[in-house]
């Protein structure tokens, strides 16, 4: 339709309304304004305008800096809540309310950079890094995952790659992605993200698309 933005384009409505929903979600999970001021290293009152209408003389336009830095405490904090449910729901599941659910690790560089119960939520933070998922002996653990969760993976791991290729020096790699995607900086954080509320699934062309551009990179570098 003629004067709409592309799919993965918010308008700044759009952006403010998102960041009333990570905030609402902070909330939730026991953390408050004065703490959401930290996380950014922003003033309450600096957050305070982000919420505010658009179109009022209150309202400011969040940063992508800042709304990434707090939808990372969010996700931090609805896994670790989502921890308990999961283990009833694979026990539930298995009709064995001991069973054990194991515990994996997101081993990235030597760094853990995530443990927890949930696959998916390890793998992401393991793709993140551009690492690997292993249990707590260390043997590595292959997730299984269907066609749209390999999707996710799938662009995750070639967005890490980007992360380290020079992109001829003329963009930044947040403006190598969001060329890739179509997509506003805002939006490029839920691409591949494993909470589902907010998360935008990347297309089997999206994902070949980012491939062969980062591999194009690589060649180049070589």
């Amino acid at each position: 339709m003629e004067g709409m933005p592309p799919k993965y384009h918010m308008r700044v409505g759009e952006i403010t309304f998102h960041y009333r929903e990570v905030c609402a979600l902070l909330t939730r999970h026991d953390i408050d304004a004065a703490a959401r001021a930290k996380i950014c290293g922003l003033a309450e009152q600096t957050l305070k305008g982000y919420g505010a209408l658009d179109g009022t003389t209150a309202h400011r336009k969040i940063t992508v800096e800042a709304l990434d830095k707090l939808r990372e405490a969010a996700m931090d904090a609805y896994w670790e809540a989502a921890a308990e449910p999961y283990r009833e729901k694979v026990r539930y599941a298995r009709e064995d309310n001991r069973h054990i659910v194991p515990t994996l690790i997101a081993l990235c560089g030597g760094m853990m950079r995530e443990r927890h119960i949930h696959p998916l939520r390890v793998l992401e933070r393991a793709d993140t890094y551009g690492g690997h998922v292993i249990d707590t002996t260390g043997a590595p653990v292959a997730v299984e995952l269907d066609e749209l969760a390999e999707l996710r993976s799938r662009w995750r791991k070639a967005a890490h790659r980007c992360s380290w290729q020079d992109t001829d020096g003329y963009m930044t790699r947040q403006e190598f992605l969001c060329e890739v995607a179509d997509c506003c900086p805002y939006s490029l954080w839920r691409i591949g993200s494993e909470f589902y509320p907010w998360a935008i699934q990347p297309t089997k062309a999206m994902v070949e698309r980012l491939e062969d551009a980062v591999a194009e990179l690589e060649r180049d570098a070589a």
